[in-house]
């Protein structure tokens, strides 16, 4: 499902979405009014994957946010909510950088989603295109390496699963090079395994101090992204 909540009153959303919601069909537009605050859901009438909302498009009058989530993702006998905020269509772009998590191998756990017809999409470099998505269409796949590359002819979304061994979290990926902060701030909630995944210029690898310290994230921790031409490298640290 997808919530939608208004900042301002009196804005029209014209909601498509690519499949049934409850009270409302398949690929035809419908408008709806909101004030400051009010929330609207738009959820699936059906669980199966291929009836997932992701593909749904969102025009506003005024600015809204969107919450996505999905309602339980189950591997084994875990079971997690995973959702995000989308960002809108203004916010994304053709470059990704995404890094393997310890999810269960089998899991297929990045999501592309195309905002445009003949949308070609090219993985770690590649000059050949992996798969060609048309508007609202989603290619998934695995993360075979310990990062990968994505690149796309058009703006695209891109989407992840992460998480260690079947407890999932979800998150929106910003595109490069909009993306990173100097200082981030982290609250430990268990004693359950925590890795960082960290993602840097070329450069700044030996730049980290964590809690003060600079021997716990390590320039050797850090290895290429492949297809960036060593410009971008990445790391897991546990």
């Amino acid at each position: 499902s997808f919530d939608i909540i208004a900042t301002e009153n009196n804005t029209m959303i014209t909601i498509t979405p690519i499949n049934p919601i409850i009270g409302h069909g398949a690929n035809t537009p419908f408008t709806i009014t909101l004030h400051k605050g009010q929330t609207f859901n738009c959820m699936a009438t059906s669980q199966a994957n291929t009836m997932h909302l992701v593909g749904s498009h969102v025009v506003s009058t005024k600015p809204i946010a969107i919450t996505i989530s999905d309602d339980l993702l189950q591997v084994g006998n875990l079971a997690d909510l995973c959702g995000d905020q989308a960002i809108p269509t203004t916010r994304i772009g053709k470059e990704y950088i995404a890094i393997k998590s310890q999810l269960n191998n089998n899991l297929k756990c990045l999501f592309i989603t195309a905002t445009q017809n003949n949308t070609k999409i090219y993985f770690d470099g590649s000059t050949t295109a992996t798969t060609t998505l048309n508007t609202g269409q989603t290619y998934s796949t695995y993360i075979n390496n310990a990062s990968t590359y994505i690149k796309a002819d058009k703006d695209i979304y891109v989407t992840q699963l992460a998480g260690v061994g079947g407890e999932l979290g979800m998150a929106v990926l910003p595109y490069i090079p909009c993306t990173g902060s100097k200082k981030v701030s982290y609250k430990r909630a268990t004693n359950r395994p925590l890795d960082f995944c960290i993602l840097v210029k070329n450069g700044a690898q030996g730049s980290f101090v964590f809690n003060g310290s600079s021997s716990v994230i390590n320039a050797s921790s850090f290895t290429a992204v492949p297809g960036t031409n060593g410009d971008w490298l990445a790391a897991r640290i546990p």
